[in-house]
């Protein structure tokens, strides 16, 4: 994640797929672990394996942020319009009721949650 933040794709490549793979030996995995291993997989163009893991967060929990993010984040690096706005429009939906919930995990990476509904809302009011 560090080096994905510090744009290091050769590194990225190199480590990720022990990150992967450490995410695979976890007894339990929470929202986080799974938004986590999410956007290792973006990193690597693993689409598929990402909006997986989106599905897999929804279906724990429905109106969970991060699921909403994932499928934006897929439908952004794959160009589909349609996809991303279905993504964003469902997470504005949510935002204020999941914010209030006081999920952790809404702290800990509250720039990417923040970033995310900024540009949903730049795109509402096109």
């Amino acid at each position: 994640m560090q080096a994905a933040g510090r744009r290091d794709s050769a590194e990225v490549e190199r480590f990720t797929p022990m990150a992967l793979g450490a995410y695979q030996q976890l007894e339990t995995r929470n929202v986080d672990a799974r938004y986590h291993a999410g956007v290792l997989n973006l990193q690597i163009g693993n689409f598929a394996a990402a909006l997986a893991l989106a599905d897999t967060i929804l279906t724990q929990t429905p109106t969970h942020l991060f699921g909403y993010v994932l499928r934006g984040e897929v439908a952004r690096l794959q160009g589909d319009s349609v996809q991303l706005h279905r993504a964003q429009r469902d997470f504005l939906r949510r935002y204020s009721s999941e914010k209030g919930a006081g999920r952790v995990e809404y702290l800990e990476h509250e720039p990417v949650v923040e970033e995310f509904k900024a540009e949903a809302e730049k795109r509402e009011r096109r």
